[in-house]
């Protein structure tokens, strides 16, 4: 062989091996299905840091649960571990072989699932609201037809009595996690509902009789403050009012 050939091969080599190290990674191995159109899409984002130990929590869920995240394009990566932060509206993912930690860019997100095994209760949506707070924020698909029942998740800090943290160190606030239903209209209209039946029934003024007897003969259970209870409401009414 001669020299300007080794040489030449010996340059392609070492591009071929420079290429491979330069391949940042960015997450846990990708499930390609049929919803997947890309072979080479890669969740991206940057290292997360936990937060200081007060008491409560951001999170929806305090451990690591296996979930599915569906890009903006349709990619869909599977047997990922996820956490949601809800004070930062973070969706967390931990790569168990690189013990790395890192905030899935939200941009790329369109939909995840916190629980595979209960997909219809923990599938999240991100949607546009108009209105305060104001952007694109993760919302818990509750009941998805022309209308949608979704449920916003939101933590905040509160100042509580003085107590000291695993750490010995003195503290006077916690976290904690409140909830806030919408309903989704077909226009892509998101209106804020208290999930009481008065709530409900004022978002159709013109047909507010026939949706409380509606309501009433299907026993309809308000008390109870059931997040499933209100989505059998709001299909009620979508069935009732919206026909095809």
């Amino acid at each position: 062989m001669s020299l300007r050939l080794k040489i030449g091969w010996s340059v392609v080599f070492a591009c071929i091996i420079f290429n491979a190290a330069s391949q940042e990674f960015h997450g846990p191995t990708v499930t390609l299905t049929a919803k997947s159109n890309t072979f080479n899409a890669k969740l991206s984002g940057k290292q997360y840091y936990f937060y200081s130990l007060i008491e409560g929590s951001v999170y929806l869920n305090d451990d690591w649960t296996k979930g599915a995240v569906i890009l903006q394009n349709g990619d869909r990566y599977d047997s990922l571990f996820l956490k949601l932060n809800a004070l930062d509206e973070d969706l967390v993912t931990y790569n168990e072989r690189t013990g790395a930690v890192m905030v899935i860019d939200k941009f790329l997100i369109d939909e995840f699932i916190l629980d595979v095994n209960k997909a219809a209760e923990s599938t999240f949506s991100k949607l546009y609201f108009d209105k305060y707070p104001k952007g694109e924020h993760y919302y818990n698909l509750l009941y998805e037809g022309k209308l949608k029942l979704v449920r916003w998740y939101h933590a905040h800090e509160e100042k509580t009595t003085i107590y000291r943290d695993i750490h010995g160190l003195m503290r006077d606030s916690r976290y904690k996690i409140n909830s806030t239903y919408f309903i989704d209209f077909p226009d892509n209209n998101l209106v804020k509902i208290k999930g009481t039946r008065k709530s409900l029934v004022n978002l159709f003024p013109e047909e507010k009789k026939q949706i409380r007897k509606l309501l009433r003969q299907n026993k309809v259970n308000f008390a109870s403050k059931n997040a499933l209870e209100l989505a059998r409401a709001v299909q009620l009414i979508e069935t009732e009012f919206f026909p095809d």
